[in-house]
């Protein structure tokens, strides 16, 4: 069984799809049984919607004004979607 600072380490680890299945079982099995693990899963999932909603806020024209090349501003853009 996993305990509380494994499960912290390895919660984004398990959403973007980076364990084995059998670790995100056991993940999900504690996250049932410990009631702080799983307030702080749904604190980095509150925090990952509201990451992606700000990014879905910025458009092109925020970077527009800077003097970073259009290349620059499209390698910005496509690294931080690799990364949501």
């Amino acid at each position: 069984m996993m305990n509380c600072k494994q499960v912290s380490h390895l919660l984004s680890e398990c959403k973007e799809g980076n364990l084995p299945f059998w670790q995100c079982v056991q993940l999900r099995l504690h996250l049932r049984m410990c009631r702080v693990c799983h307030r702080l899963k749904h604190q980095l999932d509150f925090i990952s919607r509201m990451a992606r909603q700000y990014g879905a806020l910025q458009d092109e024209t925020s970077l527009a004004d800077s003097s970073l090349t259009l290349e620059a501003r499209q390698r910005i853009q496509e690294s931080i979607q690799e990364h949501l």
